[in-house]
């Protein structure tokens, strides 16, 4: 089984782009920021060491780790590479439809639209290196940086999408779920809604949020990513309003907020709610993953089986934000695959 799913097309729907940088990404980072030797880059290589032994069990020493990349890429230059090291190593790992998301950030180098500029431009060079996957972009507001930041982003967003609509294709809530209250979103959500942007929003990370669970469900969005704690009312509310859930099993456990993987939600929604559901890395380098690792994890656990991926395949690519056009193509290459084998 482990070399089928190795080899088959998979679609990633919640990758975070500073959480996928691997921690030889990282050292090949610090090396080109300070060069090879240098006590600069000596030190980083030191930080970047300890995450090699990462095994936290509290979602806020998780957030800690995206420190590491944020002082590193420092440049228009180091966020390019980033970009493009990312998306290598899903293309390497036979990913064919991947949404990337990241929080616009600046600083003294480049400004918030020069960031997704330069993701944007990478995104596009990588199409022509490596053809065989379609990538597209969901910028997030990070709800530790408050309401004003959001705003910001959205008025950066809304000078590209005009130019960018086949790129920017959503939107996405993230960051530290204590901080910040959802009902403050809700006027920028509808804005971006506006502008044609689809909403894949991290949504019950934590327990003891179900009046907030309900609301965002109730206004709406298109997937949900985690929904570690959804139950009663609000599961059902879930399925009513047909959204998908973002399953990062490895995630979860890493971040303490899932015990193991036996008690994943994952198995609960997809075989006794059938609720629809798509595996996710969400931040691969930091947890040591890819996307064939997590599907593994799914098919030990859980007992899938080919037909089980199939209409996982399936699911990622009808709730995915791409066009007809292209969810057409990918069901192809999908289908074809699965063809060669038995069920």
């Amino acid at each position: 089984m482990e070399e089928f799913v190795r080899g088959m097309p998979k679609i990633e729907l919640h990758a975070h782009l500073n959480g996928s940088l691997t921690t030889n990404m990282l050292e090949e980072l610090a090396e080109t920021k300070f060069g090879l030797g240098s006590p600069e880059c000596e030190f980083y290589k030191e930080k970047i060491a300890d995450l090699r032994n990462f095994s936290s069990k509290n979602l806020s020493e998780c957030f800690k780790i995206f420190k590491i990349s944020h002082e590193l890429i420092t440049n228009l230059d180091l966020l390019k590479k980033a970009t493009l090291l990312v998306i290598q190593k899903f293309h390497l790992d036979n990913t064919v439809y991947l949404e990337i998301r990241t929080t616009p950030k600046r600083c003294k180098e480049f400004t918030k639209l020069q960031y997704l500029e330069t993701i944007i431009d990478s995104i596009k060079e990588s199409q022509s290196t490596y053809p065989e996957i379609t990538v597209k972009l969901l910028p997030s507001f990070d709800r530790a940086r408050g309401i004003l930041d959001a705003e910001e982003t959205l008025e950066v967003i809304s000078q590209l999408i005009g130019k960018f609509p086949n790129t920017i294709v959503g939107l996405d809530i993230s960051g530290d779920p204590s901080a910040g209250c959802f009902k403050d979103y809700k006027p920028l959500l509808i804005k971006a809604k506006l502008l044609g942007l689809r909403l894949a929003l991290h949504c019950a990370e934590i327990d003891g949020i179900e009046d907030e669970t309900r609301e965002m469900i109730e206004f709406g969005m298109d997937r949900m990513g985690h929904g570690t704690f959804i139950k009663d009312e609000n599961l059902d509310l879930l399925k009513k309003n047909d959204i998908c859930v973002e399953c990062c099993l490895t995630s979860n456990i890493k971040c303490g907020t899932v015990k193991n993987y036996d008690d994943h939600h994952f198995n609960e929604m997809f075989f006794q709610h059938k609720i629809p559901v798509v595996i996710c890395t969400d931040d691969c380098g930091v947890f040591d993953t890819d996307l064939s690792k997590e599907i593994l994890y799914a098919v030990d656990t859980f007992g899938l089986d080919k037909f089980d991926l199939f209409n996982l395949c399936k699911l990622g690519i009808k709730y995915s934000f791409t066009s007809d056009e292209t969810k057409a193509i990918i069901t192809n290459r999908v289908s074809a695959y699965f063809q060669n084998c038995k069920f």
